[in-house]
């Protein structure tokens, strides 16, 4: 275990493991002049888990002897088994951040923990219980809040930031998910910073925030490389306005990464209309873009936030009081980034117990009381038959409607008879190919299905989802037939092996792993990407595996031992989508730097780099291996001369992003699938 301050050391708790229960010690003191310290013993039982998250699993748990003030507590469980690569993860900066804020001074704004301690490869946490969950978990089910509610909640979020940042800390995964409900309307709102799990301690006061940590759509431009970078705390404040903005509106700020792109680099003003349609008051309009200010250096920092006229008439008076005047000079801009996959690692509401000793808040801290609205996820706008007018000579064959949210994959069955996509809306679906009809809509995921793929025989369906599974389907019933359990972070790609014995998929927690397709057992866990990978695909030959990372990079591995082959760099953005030719002797690849490139795969050089897209998420080769098909942020999809680069088609029509692009079995068509929910079948060689 590394070195810890004596912060981390005194919140230690002494533990003993006996039969399923954990026991604390205590040694505490007495006013009684008999004894000077006796000793107390608590016995906690483990009642369920809770959830889990990219970095552990959170269980609940009841006191059953000994218990004081506290009869439940939530236990958050981190492995600290060494990396395959021999690496030990560092905990101190998370045990740090939360021993620190756990102080009587700061625990109105942090979850407060009970303390740490040490089992069998395993570090836990021991931290209050909150049955409300958090605000991703209400927002998914609630209207938009009031203004007056939103800037209550943006102001117990802004405070908390306010101590963190004066203390040297920041948090990094500012985000819904991460801020717990203490208690909510009908009694005044009150909402609590949680979930430590990157904050860093920032010794250095001229660090900067150069390493993309966080939750995708709340992840400041300079963290994408869009523009210089600035320090971690400009990058939660640039959070905070992300999460201000869609309390209001149920919508993220950018719908698209080129929009961000383009507000962050091209001196777009701050898009206000959500805000507008919602009726936000110019004062909150002018908060949220002094958040968002694409210049880290530019936005208000948390004390200046707190003096702003609209967040501050959400202050206790006391509070108005002791803060000290700010210079401010603030100027009305307000735009929109959707998260393109949501991750979670945060302590999420499980059953609430039969009896629980929640706190209710102080009646001194002058919350309003708000309307209980329900706030769910974001969606993309409502644009289905709102295409946008086509091209001569551009038009779908064939357009395919049904789900109620973004169509995040789509793929051909091996015959060409069928397509299978999968969607935010949880589900996956079977469609007829040449009639568009629905065969099959199959159920059981709890988050956004990312990746399908049909076996080579096209008998079962596997699917990846935000939800951390991967699932094989009986694609002809619907019938789920394994859930493959192990990923610790959303599933953004799987693919099935040639032979149809492995599946392979690729996970937010930054490794790919191959399972056996009929038992459901891992085989391999391959390591080494840096960053989430949204793309995984056999080599034709099912020898090898690629892999597209957030990391830019794209690597080459031994399907039979896990050994990485090759690397290859070269993309200056995160890379989206990978697929081999069908002769295996070259890569194509999709990236947000906006390029379509193509490798060979034996010597790991770059052969083509295919210009004419913005942000660049799927691409896939045609069965002869001559064109490349390719589907972006811009709406469209693109075919190539995959020898010269030439662009062959333009194909127009969708309304919003293109997410995936697949060539039927024959080359003659391609299937899109796009955020505006709707999924069109192309001529290939027409683009009709």
């Amino acid at each position: 275990m590394d070195r810890r301050s004596d912060l981390i050391q005194d919140s230690k708790l002494d533990t003993q493991f006996d039969r399923g229960f954990t026991v604390h010690v205590y040694q505490e003191a007495l006013t009684s002049l008999e004894r000077r310290v006796v000793q107390r013993q608590e016995c906690w039982r483990r009642e369920s888990r809770i959830g889990c998250g990219t970095y552990g699993c959170v269980w609940l748990e009841k006191c059953v002897q000994g218990h004081g003030d506290v009869e439940w507590r939530a236990v958050k469980q981190v492995s600290t088994k060494p990396l395959r690569n021999g690496r030990q993860i560092e905990y101190s900066r998370e045990l740090e951040a939360i021993a620190k804020f756990s102080h009587n001074k700061y625990v109105h704004c942090f979850i407060k923990s009970f303390g740490w301690y040490e089992g069998e490869e395993a570090l836990f946490i021991a931290m209050e219980y909150l049955p409300h969950g958090d605000l991703e978990q209400y927002l998914s089910r609630a209207t938009p809040l009031s203004e007056e509610a939103a800037g209550d909640v943006t102001y117990q979020i802004l405070e908390g930031l306010s101590y963190m940042h004066n203390n040297g800390f920041a948090h990094r995964d500012i985000k819904p998910g991460n801020v717990l409900i203490k208690s909510l309307p009908p009694q005044p709102w009150w909402v609590k910073i949680g979930d430590f799990g990157i904050s860093k301690r920032l010794e250095d006061e001229t660090a900067k925030s150069t390493l993309l940590k966080g939750t995708l759509g709340f992840i400041a431009p300079e963290l994408h490389e869009l523009i210089p970078a600035g320090t971690p705390f400009a990058a939660d404040i640039w959070s905070l306005g992300e999460i201000s903005y869609r309390l209001m509106t149920k919508q993220p700020v950018f719908k698209s990464f080129g929009l961000l792109a383009r507000y962050a680099t091209q001196n777009h003003t701050f898009p206000c209309t959500g805000l507008l349609a919602h009726n936000v008051s110019t004062p909150g309009q002018d908060f949220i873009s002094s958040l968002m200010k694409p210049a880290p250096e530019k936005r208000l920092t948390a004390d200046q936030a707190l003096k702003h006229p609209w967040v501050k008439q959400y202050l206790p008076s006391t509070v108005q009081h002791s803060l000290p005047p700010q210079d401010m000079t603030i100027t009305s801009t307000t735009n929109s980034v959707t998260e393109a996959f949501a991750a979670w690692d945060s302590i999420s509401s499980a059953p609430q117990p039969a009896k629980t000793n929640t706190l209710l808040p102080d009646k001194n801290r002058d919350r309003q009381q708000a309307q209980d609205p329900n706030l769910k996820r974001s969606t993309p706008e409502q644009v289905r038959g709102q295409v946008k007018p086509q091209r001569k000579g551009t038009y779908h064959l064939v357009q395919l409607h049904g789900h109620s949210s973004y169509i995040n994959s789509v793929a051909f069955s091996p015959d060409g008879t069928a397509i299978a996509s999968g969607s935010d809306d949880k589900s996956i679906r079977v469609w007829d190919a040449a009639t568009g009809k629905q065969l099959q809509q199959l159920d059981g995921h709890r988050g956004s299905v990312c990746g399908i793929a049909f076996s080579p025989d096209g008998t079962a369906i596997t699917s990846g989802s935000v939800d951390q599974s991967v699932r094989v389907w009986d694609a002809a019933t619907g019938r789920q037939l394994q859930q493959l359990d192990g990923h610790r972070g959303s599933v953004y790609s799987v693919a099935f092996s040639p032979d149809g014995t492995a599946i392979a998929s690729g996970s937010a927690e930054k490794s790919v792993r191959v399972w056996d397709a009929a038992t459901g057992r891992q085989l391999q866990q391959l390591d080494g990407h840096s960053g989430h990978i949204y793309s995984v695909v056999f080599s034709p030959d099912g020898t090898a595996i690629a892999s597209g990372s957030d990391d830019k990079s794209i690597r080459v591995w031994d399907a039979a031992t896990g050994k990485q082959l090759q690397q290859l760099d070269g993309h200056s953005s995160s890379v989206w989508s990978v697929a081999f030719s069908p002769d295996g002797t070259t890569i194509t690849s999709g990236s947000v730097d906006q390029s379509v490139r193509v490798w060979d795969v034996a010597i790991g050089k770059q052969l083509q780099q295919l210009d004419g897209h913005s942000s660049v998420y799927s691409v896939a080769f045609s069965p002869d291996g001559t064109a490349i098909a390719s589907g972006s942020a811009d709406k469209s999809v693109r075919v190539w001369d995959a020898a010269t680069g030439r662009q062959l088609q333009q194909l127009d029509g969708h309304s919003s992003s293109v997410w995936r692009v697949a060539f039927s079995p024959d080359g003659t068509a391609i299937a899109s699938s796009s955020g505006d929910k709707s999924i069109r079948v192309w001529d290939a060689a027409t683009g009709r």
